[in-house]
């Protein structure tokens, strides 16, 4: 489904640490990568990722929820379900059928961050809570809760169309990532968690080569979000879904130079 998320212009660069990669749940593959990833994002890498304009007015509450990022899989298949129903009107929101679909045959290019907080806190307020996993065997009661995430296929249109969004519509063969949801938690939203997790979802992205391009369709209102983070604004597009007109915002990734050779 197209985005439809009043996103955030706070950034969430001076959180503290991430969670301990001890901590990250097992079973979802490339966790510790993605984990380097969002720290990378979020400035508490030394080696020279720009930081920025450092908010230092994080909420302790923000901080408190240790979070990190990983590709998601149909483990998490019942807490995409409910952060995709509390966040989205039904007209809108993707079908358990298409995040089967999705979560089995483009796991890779679905995105989560969650927060390793104990769920038994009084500080957490996530509908996705009931359907967390627990982050490992020791600690039941410390799971990963699922706030935000990315969720897209592979297509071979440079621009989503309405039948990339279709049921089944997955091309592995294509080159664009056709996102079909980003998605944060109501409670958790105009709290810069939309803005760190598509951050790390188009560094990951485009190092992975996997691709050459992110597409995603917009409401008109969220094109100054998707222009911060380096999205080209390609024009209203043709499709109705879900009765709305959107804009077409197309992330490019730079391509390879090519090798040169001595002589």
């Amino acid at each position: 489904m197209p985005v439809n998320l009043e996103q955030e212009r706070d950034d969430l660069e001076d959180m503290e640490p991430l969670a301990p990669e001890d901590e990250l749940p097992t079973y979802r593959s490339n966790a510790s990568h993605a984990q380097e990833l969002l720290a990378h994002i979020m400035g508490e890498d030394p080696d020279g990722f720009d930081r920025g304009d450092i908010n230092n007015d994080v909420p302790e509450s923000l901080k408190a929820l240790h979070p990190y990022a990983v590709t998601l899989g149909l483990s998490n298949l019942e807490s995409c379900l409910k952060l995709e129903q509390a966040t989205f009107p039904p007209e809108l929101a993707g079908t358990r059928e298409k995040f089967e679909y999705r979560l089995s045959k483009a796991s890779e290019l679905c995105f989560g961050l969650f927060t390793s907080a104990d769920s038994s806190s009084a500080d957490i307020h996530a509908e996705t809570a009931a359907t967390a996993n627990p982050v490992n065997s020791h600690e039941p009661a410390r799971k990963g809760i699922l706030l935000g995430h990315i969720i897209a296929t592979k297509s071979a249109n440079e621009l989503v169309q309405d039948e990339d969004m279709k049921l089944g519509n997955h091309n592995e063969a294509g080159r664009t990532l056709a996102v079909h949801s980003l998605a944060v938690l109501p409670d958790y939203q105009k709290r810069g968690i939309g803005r760190v997790l598509m951050k790390a979802y188009v560094q990951r992205m485009n190092e992975s080569k996997i691709a050459d391009r992110i597409s995603i369709l917009a409401f008109e209102r969220l094109v100054p979000f998707y222009e911060s983070l380096g999205f080209e604004n390609r024009g209203k597009g043709g499709s109705r879904y879900g009765g709305e007109d959107w804009v077409n915002m197309v992330c490019t990734f730079p391509k390879s130079p090519p090798v040169q050779y001595g002589r």
